[in-house]
């Protein structure tokens, strides 16, 4: 599933849900951080659309981060429009919590993950053991400081096996050998 969703992706950047979807695949693996990521690129492709606010709001749960699922819910309920159930439901859930706050999931080692970004981009890459950013600048045809600017990364040197990275759009380039996130 999360080579179909990066695939999507690939195709429309532009385009909120295959981000959703990738979200829930990391939220089901107990990936929290990266599924956070991609339900915040979502939000900032489409903010009026209520149904990612709501998966960030069950990302924040399995983090235990009560205030931001809170805020993420009450968002949802605002940008609901005429989804009346999904506004009650996320208005019921956001002062459950309150009262009933979940125990965080065990999630894997934290990885720095991407901000949202207004750059348009054309995928996502997962870091590969080796792998420069010099050499995955090179092998997918984009500068190396595009790649810092849209993944905001502070310590070029510092990349981590299986971290996510958004592909700037910046060239039409592909990949040649390997392809972005989820695949072979």
């Amino acid at each position: 599933a999360a080579e179909a969703f990066s695939e999507a992706i690939a195709l429309d950047p532009y385009y909120a849900a295959p981000y959703c979807g990738l979200g829930i695949v990391f939220a089901r693996e107990h990936i929290t951080s990266r599924a956070i990521s991609c339900y915040r690129q979502a939000v900032a492709l489409q903010p009026t659309w209520g149904a990612p606010y709501a998966l960030l709001g069950l990302a924040f749960e399995l983090d235990a981060s009560i205030d931001a699922a809170r805020e993420a819910y009450r968002t949802c309920a605002l940008q609901a429009g005429p989804n009346a159930g999904l506004r009650q439901a996320v208005t019921v859930r956001a002062e459950q919590i309150l009262h009933h706050p979940p125990t965080a999931v065990p999630t894997a080692t934290p990885i720095p993950t991407p901000a949202p970004s207004p750059i348009p981009t054309w995928g996502t890459y997962e870091v590969q053991k080796g792998d420069t950013l010099a050499a995955i600048a090179s092998e997918l045809g984009v500068s190396i400081d595009d790649l810092i600017e849209v993944n905001q990364i502070e310590n070029p040197n510092a990349l981590s096996v299986g971290q996510l990275l958004m592909l700037p759009r910046k060239s039409p380039l592909r990949p040649r050998t390997r392809s972005p996130a989820g695949g072979p």
